[in-house]
């Protein structure tokens, strides 16, 4: 991937900023002016407004003048190019700039090269001689004179070196060619470096025919005048620049074009598969990024910031949140700090409500540490919706609202918003969009059971379950038979920390999407077919609520639902439910069976579908009391807030009480048997005898 260089354009079809015109004028004026008389062009602009770019397209658009037919028969600018920033030694600038021009002026046709590099070479070498001499002291001149042999003789005082110099401006004159010297870069200089350059252009080098383009920050230069000479800088440099061009502003339309169309582009480069949305992107751009953006500098120093990021955290980030934290690292660091260290209040995640302030005390908060409190609050506004309910005093935001937050990987999702300030994913430990997606759409079912063994764990399972909630609608029908049958495995698996509010909401829109496609019987026969001993409580209790919905009991769940099921399609499903459900018991012990989750459920369709298996278990059961009172927990337990009773109606087909009260009371040894609730269950049957 190419990022984008802070390198000038060199070619005006390149300019971007619509400052050709601008080239076009100020080229067509120089070539134009017909004085003998040196000229001093200022060209001013602030750090990143493109003086350089405008400079190498006036120098173009000259090439390209003189290439006209109506110029044929007039001499072509010479074009010398200087930048005193590449010498770093300010004793040397005028020296070095000198033998630069000369050896430019020599290259040319038509000028008599032999006369011209000997005058040069006789201005630069006594002008090195004088430098050399109040420096060095009086008493070593004669030694200089000797080195510099016949020179050396002439010059007896000023008026030799000033006869040479009007040899220079004869030359010059006779020649009739203007010769173009552009000097940029002399705001990067040092204070004496921007000095010595202006004194180059206004005396040493102040020759004939000479145009002079100066290009600078104007501020920095006059500053830098100021502080060396004692003078008012603005007032020196306007005696010393005949002729000032302020760089023209870049319409702010402009550069939001160019910052869209680039962003864009460079997502495509990154990959075609991101999706963007354009609405929420517009939001991000005009509340976030436009307001920093001043220079095409700039809008290259983010994009080359941002793809480095993006480029390698896209699977997992949104691109309109990334290109604004981005611009928030960049350009507001304070802000950018303040956000990575309150996630919790941006998203929602904070646990007293109390504790959030209003705009206005978080606006002067702002403006207390050194942020501009306005925009601060604008850009929170734009990208952590919830922090915007929670500082006016609203709900929680819409589950349509959340939805999106999460599908699309937003900063606002709690679960990701870390992600948005690093670079390295092993560091956090939430699953990946790309993993959930594959588990979603691509594994099969052995592979899907992997993922869900060997990386989802306590940590993060409620943000895979949370990211399954809002991706299910994109699942294809003929995955949601495995999907479903995962969900039940994790739902088994971490019964005791996940809530059946996390799961529940999953498991739902996946039935739906089943019952509501033509193909359910045969999804909901592959679920039954997959279901292990631990899962097939969870199956009948779901079958169970698809046929409370069917028969105008109204299941909670899917009330109003439209399906095409008929009842004796529901039978042939119970059916192979049972059969399912009796292959799998034979080879498991009781005790295994007893404690599958949701054992009741299943034990309730054995009964009403094969009551003659159900007999069969029941006999297997009652042939060890600690069975006994298992299987009476399970089918007969309830609990009421803290407490728990046991519903006779629920065992007095199986035990009466009196039984129940003697086998506690005769295995009281064995209670290491009974798992912690188990144990609370049995206890509270004794004391409610």
């Amino acid at each position: 991937m190419n990022y984008y260089t802070d390198c000038p354009i060199d070619k005006c079809e390149e300019d971007l900023l619509s400052r050709r015109e601008f080239s076009r004028n100020l080229s067509s004026s120089i070539y134009n002016y017909e004085y003998d008389e040196g000229l001093v062009i200022g060209l001013f602009g602030k750090w990143g407004s493109g003086k350089t770019s405008v400079i190498n397209m006036v120098t173009e658009e000259l090439k390209q003048i003189v290439v006209g037919e109506e110029n044929r028969n007039k001499k072509k600018p010479i074009i010398v190019n200087f930048n005193p920033w590449n010498y770093p030694k300010h004793g040397d600038l005028m020296m070095l700039f000198l033998h630069n021009l000369r050896s430019r002026i020599c290259k040319e046709e038509g000028i008599t090269k032999k006369k011209m590099g000997e005058i040069m070479s006789e201005y630069t070498e006594a002008l090195e001689l004088c430098t050399l001499v109040p420096i060095i002291g009086s008493a070593l001149t004669p030694v200089l004179k000797v080195l510099f042999g016949n020179l050396g003789k002439k010059l007896k005082n000023n008026k030799e070196l000033n006869e040479i110099r009007k040899q220079i401006e004869d030359e010059l004159k006779a020649q009739g060619q203007t010769i173009v010297v552009v000097i940029d870069d002399i705001d990067r200089l040092t204070n004496t470096q921007i000095i010595d350059i202006l004194h180059l252009v206004k005396s040493v080098a102040d020759f004939p025919r000479i145009i002079y383009i100066l290009s600078m920050d104007r501020d920095i230069v006059a500053d830098a005048l100021t502080s060396e000479l004692h003078v008012d800088g603005n007032r020196y440099l306007e005696k010393i620049v005949q002729v000032q061009f302020n760089i023209p502003e870049v319409g702010h339309g402009i550069l939001e074009n160019i910052m869209k169309e680039k962003l864009i582009a460079d997502v495509k480069v990154i990959s075609r598969e991101v999706e963007i949305d354009n609405a929420y992107l517009s939001k991000i751009l005009d509340c976030v990024v436009y307001p920093y953006i001043h220079t095409i500098r700039d809008v290259n120093r983010l994009l080359n910031t941002f793809r480095f990021k993006y480029g390698a955290l896209y699977k997992e980030t949104s691109l309109e949140d990334m290109i604004g934290i981005t611009t928030i690292e960049l350009f507001e660091p304070k802000l950018y700090h303040w956000i990575y260290n309150n996630g919790d209040i941006l998203c929602n995640e904070y646990k007293y409500d109390e504790e959030y302030k209003s705009a206005e005390e978080y606006e002067t908060w702002f403006q207390k540490i050194g942020i501009d409190g306005k925009r601060a609050i604008e850009i929170l506004y734009a990208m952590f919706p919830a922090f915007v309910e929670k500082v006016n005093n609203k709900d929680n935001i819409r589950e349509s609202k959340k939805e999106k937050i999460v599908r699309n990987m937003r900063i606002s999702y709690s679960e990701r918003f870390e992600l948005y300030f690093c670079l390295n994913i092993d560091r956090i430990d939430i699953p990946l969009r790309s993993d959930i997606n594959k588990f979603l759409n691509i594994l099969e079912y052995s592979d899907m059971k992997k993922m869900i063994y060997n990386n989802v764990n306590q940590q993060n399972l409620r943000p895979f379950i949370e990211e399954i909630k809002y991706l299910i609608a994109y699942v294809e029908n003929t995955r949601s038979s495995v999907v479903l049958n995962c969900l039940f495995i994790l739902k088994t698996k971490y019964t005791d920390i996940v809530s059946e509010n996390t799961m529940d909401p999953c498991i739902v829109k996946l039935i739906k999407k089943m019952i509501k496609a033509t193909e359910w019987k045969a999804l909901l026969s592959d679920i039954i077919h997959n279901a292990e001993l631990m899962e097939l409580g969870e199956v009948a209790y779901w079958i169970e609520q698809i046929d409370k919905d069917y028969k105008g009991n109204k299941s909670k769940f899917f009330e109003g639902l439209e399906s095409n099921i008929m009842e004796e399609d529901l039978n042939e499903i119970y059916k192979k439910y049972v059969n399912r459900f009796c292959d799998v018991i034979k080879d498991e012990s009781v005790l295994n069976v007893l404690d599958m989750y949701k054992f009741c459920n299943s034990f309730d369709l054995l009964k009403k579908f094969n009551i003659e298996e159900a007999d069969k278990y029941k006999e297997k059961i009652w042939k060890d009391d600690i069975q006994v009172l298992k299987f009476i927990c399970k089918i007969a337990a309830i609990e009421i807030g803290n407490e728990w009773i046991f519903s006779e109606p629920n065992y007095i087909k199986y035990i009466s009480k009196d039984e129940i009260g003697y086998k506690i009371r005769e295995n009281k040894t064995r209670f290491d048997e009974f798992t912690d609730l188990e144990r609370k269950q049995l206890n509270s049957f004794e004391l409610g005898e």
